[in-house]
């Protein structure tokens, strides 16, 4: 057993940004996460210095240690300082052998144990140099990386087999609902403003001094995410007394008018009977069925023009306007129509939910072999 420190260096030489390429260069931004090694930098700082790795080096990332962000140079260049650089400083350890050391999870684990800051944590590189590890002899560790690269290849092999199927299950539904949208844009059936069919409501200003620990629920656009209302994150209001215009109803859409759209997706829910009663609050729309069914008004506020349409306002916080949600114009087939849309893409989305389901197992018995792998390579030598 040896001590990380004892055997590697933390490299500081320094070499000027203008005397590296964009290629050369590395940074935490594009240190893929999970081990996945490095994409190009968009940029190279003008006249700054860097620190300067050598092909065989070791770069970890150290803001946010838990992302597991790690490289093996395969060439030299320059890199931020929120990048650490071990080198071997013996003959007697491989490179190809410590980057494997340094890539299990049990060494992220070691350097989350005592990082520094929590909004942003860093490892801190004296603990770093504590980590022991089994170092045998220049022999075995090439016959551990060898075994390593071909068992890792084989898992990584499959890992991608479960993603390529997650990727084909979002494609198979997204080419329904570009389906369903080409039936209702057939011009068989007139476009109308939402309201005609659509009550829509904006939500009651609460004073936040007024929030109790428990009475009926607030919903609002915080806890609205693409898929699910975080009921578990919601604020409490005494009673509805007074403003009981505001309290919502089963089926009732709630979609968020501050920062509607995320990388999930566009914000809205659906209220149902457990969820009652709960109270809509500012910054939130709600939408009530008039004669319309609300998987059929849920659809087409989730595809593209909708966005197009409402064309959010605000710098700092973008946001929408109920008016932009009455004034969307939408094609109103008979109900026997939206019902059997609905219906095809409710069976699309269950069978895209399950093969990303499956996917998402077969990925996390991958990490499973992945870590049993490096677990029986290494342990063997404690």
């Amino acid at each position: 057993m040896v001590r990380l420190g004892d055997v590697c260096e933390e490299i500081k030489d320094r070499i000027q940004s203008s005397k590296i390429s964009v290629d050369e260069y590395v940074t935490t931004d594009n240190m893929v996460k999970d081990r996945g090694g490095i994409v190009q930098a968009e940029y190279v700082p003008s006249e700054v210095g860097l620190v300067e790795y050598h092909k065989g080096d070791v770069l970890i990332a150290n803001i946010r240690p838990y992302l597991k962000k790690i490289w093996l140079a395969d060439h030299d260049g320059g890199c931020s300082s929120d990048v650490v650089v071990f080198r071997s400083n013996t003959d007697g350890l491989s490179s190809e052998y410590l980057y494997s050391v340094l890539s299990q999870d049990v060494y992220f684990d070691y350097v989350m144990q005592k990082p520094r800051g929590t909004k942003m944590p860093r490892g801190d590189r004296d603990w770093m140099k504590e980590f022991r590890f089994p170092l045998p002899p220049l022999s075995e560790q090439k016959e551990i990386v060898a075994r390593l690269e071909r068992e890792l290849a084989d898992v990584e092999k499959m890992k991608k087999g479960f993603e390529a199927l997650a990727e084909t299950a979002k494609a198979e539904f997204k080419a329904e609902r570009l389906e369903a949208h080409k039936k209702l844009l057939c011009g068989k059936w007139p476009c109308e403003p939402l309201k005609k069919h659509v009550d829509v409501l904006a939500g009651y200003a609460f004073q936040s001094q007024g929030f109790v620990e428990s009475g009926i629920r607030i919903c609002g656009g915080l806890i609205i995410a693409p898929d699910r209302i975080k009921w578990e994150e919601c604020k409490y209001w005494k009673s509805s007394n007074g403003i009981e215009q505001y309290l919502l109803h089963e089926n009732d859409l709630v979609i968020a008018l501050d920062r509607p759209w995320i990388s999930g997706g566009f914000k809205m829910g659906v209220i149902c009977k457990q969820d009652l009663p709960c109270l809509l609050i500012q910054r939130t729309a709600r939408l009530r069925m008039k004669d319309v069914d609300f998987r059929y008004v849920m659809m087409l506020l989730r595809d593209e023009s909708f966005k197009l349409h409402c064309a959010t306002s605000g710098t700092t916080v973008p946001h929408i306007s109920h008016k932009d949600v009455e004034t969307y114009e939408i094609p109103f087939p008979p109900a026997r129509v939206q019902k059997e849309i609905v219906d095809r893409l409710s069976a699309a989305k269950t069978r895209a939910e399950k093969l990303e389901a499956k996917a998402r197992e077969g990925v996390a018995v991958c990490e499973t072999m992945r870590k049993a792998i490096l677990k029986e390579a290494f342990d063997s030598g404690r």
